[in-house]
This record gives structure tokens, sequence and C-alpha cells, in this order.
């Protein structure tokens, strides 16, 4: 990992790659798996997510090694694909899976807004951050920065993007280096990355001619984080923008020429949100596997695949979010849940703003000389 990485990342206190970062690390509670009489022999649990299956797999296999006879479904889908799904086999009368998992935290708190998700009260809730739980409907199961990704390799240590700003003046200085070769999520095909350019929207004042430099550099749209990755990561690809820092941070352990930039002017703080849901065919199944997430041994699972050392609970006031220890205050703003969410959720705001997403990205700009 480059030095700059390396250092963001310290001051980041090595949080687990999508465990709940220190404060939301569920302090001591440890699980206690329930009698097997109470699971039922040959039960199987549901979950359908929009997580990489490779960093689920140890959480997976943990859960089933407590509970024998017990086994987990797991099946991966794209944000928005898992929304619709779920509501077309609603509407339809299908089987729904057990528990939903997904970093659409706008589109999770609509589902739970609009009654689909059934209440629950898991036993350390007094120990989570306030915020973490809405409604004891959706639960946080993860802090995740929201980064930019670089070859460290092929970009020069001063044309390093370390901000939004400093991302725009490269790219305008520069444009011959980087046409064709920076890659960000598409808002319509993604619901993360809709959700990430919503917010930057409300933080960023440079968020819109960003976008018209990606489009005039011919930036290449994509609708799952590992394909900028793995742009990035050989080269075809220079800069990927708002990549979840999760998967990044896996991604450089393994990917030399892989960096990684906590932009300085702030940093998105994303959860991955679960929800059981109200016609859930196993909801005391999918209960008890809610109660391992969030507890200690579950968060360790999910941190496993990130390499990175598991971080203590940090001390209370040391940063506006737990776990970002070290960070200036105001620079980390988290993505909180809540009503607030639901704003660009709405049809009509969600089709301006793709609306002007796309004229921004389509602005006629000079040929290149």
């Amino acid at each position: 990992m480059t030095r700059l990485a390396d250092s963001l990342l310290g001051r980041l206190g090595a949080a687990s790659l999508l465990g709940l970062a220190s404060g939301l690390a569920c302090g001591q509670h440890s699980y206690e798996a329930a009698p097997a009489e109470r699971m039922g022999a040959g039960a199987e649990l549901s979950v359908h997510g929009a997580t990489d299956p490779a960093v689920m797999a140890p959480l997976l296999a943990a859960f089933e090694q407590l509970h024998p006879g017990t086994r987990v479904d797991y099946q991966e889908y794209g944000t928005i694909d898992l929304y619709d799904e779920f509501l077309a086999d609603l509407e339809a009368g299908r089987p729904v899976p057990d528990l939903l998992l997904s970093p659409a935290m706008d589109l999770q708190t609509k589902l739970a807004n609009d009654g689909h998700a059934l209440s629950y009260q898991v036993p350390n809730k007094g120990e989570l951050p306030p915020g973490s739980i809405w409604r004891d409907e959706a639960f946080a199961v993860s802090l995740e920065p929201v980064v930019i990704v670089y070859n460290t390799k092929l970009i020069p240590p001063e044309q390093v993007p370390t901000s939004r700003y400093r991302l725009l003046e490269v790219l305008v200085r520069h444009p011959h280096r980087y046409y064709g070769r920076i890659g960000v999520y598409d808002p319509a095909l993604s619901a993360s990355g809709y959700l990430y350019f919503t917010q930057d929207a409300e933080q960023s004042p440079v968020l819109w001619e960003l976008v018209q430099e990606f489009g005039a550099l011919g930036a290449t749209l994509h609708d799952r984080a590992r394909e900028i990755l793995v742009g990035v990561a050989t080269g075809d690809l220079l800069i990927g923008y708002n990549v979840p820092g999760s998967y990044a941070m896996a991604w450089a352990e393994l990917n030399p020429s892989l960096g990684i930039v906590l932009p300085e002017d702030y940093t998105l703080v994303i959860s991955r949100i679960a929800i059981i849901p109200k016609r859930a065919p196993h909801p005391e199944l999918a209960g008890r596997f809610l109660e391992f997430l969030l507890s200690e041994d579950g968060q360790r699972q999910l941190a496993e695949p990130s390499q990175l050392r598991w971080a203590q609970r940090a001390a209370s006031g040391q940063s506006d979010i737990p776990g970002l220890p070290g960070r200036q205050p105001g620079l980390v703003r988290p993505v909180r849940m809540g009503p607030g969410l639901l704003v660009y959720v709405d049809q009509l705001k969600r089709e301006n703003f793709l609306r002007r997403w796309l004229a921004a990205l389509r602005e006629q700009r000079p040929a290149l000389p």
C-alpha cells in the first residue's frame, strides 16, 4: 500500500474491512448460539445481499458452525436488482428472503419506512452507538469510508488526487493522460453510486464541475465496484472515484499498484443495512443471524477478509464518528439512517437528479488538442 494510503488508513485506526469500526464493534458482547431444538433440524436461512460472497463467506461459515444442521443460502445481487426483485416477489406473492443486506442505505430505509421490515430487538442494543438502529427495523452492520483509488505505478506523486478539488485540478491540467481512464459508478444503474453522488451533491461545491470533467474525459460508467478496482489495479483505468473503502482496502492488500485516498475535503462514511422482511419464512433464525452480525464474534468474521487488525473500542470524543480517531472534526461525514435518506428516493427527485447528472456528463467541451 502506498505511503499516502498507509498514512490515511493509520488515521482511520486500521478499522476493520466491513466490521463496525471501533465504537460500533459491539464492545464485549459475545454471541451465544441458540439451542439446536429452537433452531430446527435442517433449517435453511435465505440471505440476499449486495456484498461480495468472498467477504460474506467467513461470516456464513462461522454461523453454520455455531448452529449445526443450519445452512445459509446467500445470493448476491446488484443494489437496484436486490430492491426491485424483493418488491416484485412481494407483489407476486412469491417467497422472499429471510434477511436483506445492502449498502444502498436509502433503499433499505425506504423498505422499512414503507412497512416491509420486521421489528426486532437485538440484545446488545444499548452497546451500539446512537443512529446504528432505526425504529428497531433497520440495522447498520458496518462503517465504511468512501474512497478514491488510483494506480500507484502510473500516476506520479504530484498528481495523486488527495481531495475532490485536487482531482478536478489534475483532470483539467492533464486531460490526455486521463482520457478514457477514469472509472465511476453509474448512478442510474447502481444504488450505491446514486447514494454517493446525491450525498456529494449536498456536500461538495465542485461535484458538478467534476461530473462535467468525467464526461469530457470519457469516464467509464460501472454498476459494480469490483469492475472499477480491477481496472485501476491492472492499469486500464488510472483513477476510480467513490469506491467503497471496504473493497478497496482488501484489494490493496493483494495489489500494491492500487492506492487509496480518503479525500481530505471530506470522507463519506456509509453503512451496510440489514432488515428482516415481515414476510420472512424464518424470522427467528433471521433474528439470530442479525444478532450474530452485530456481535463481537460476527464483526470479527466480517473483518477477516480485510487482513486489517481488529480495532478496539475508541474512546468517546476522539472523533465525530467512532473508529476514525485523529481526523479533524467535520472531515468525516457519516451518512445517517432516517427520513433524510428518503429525499432522493422520491421518484421525481430521482429523475431530476439523474437528468442533471446526465446533462453535466454530456456537456459539450472543446475537443482535446
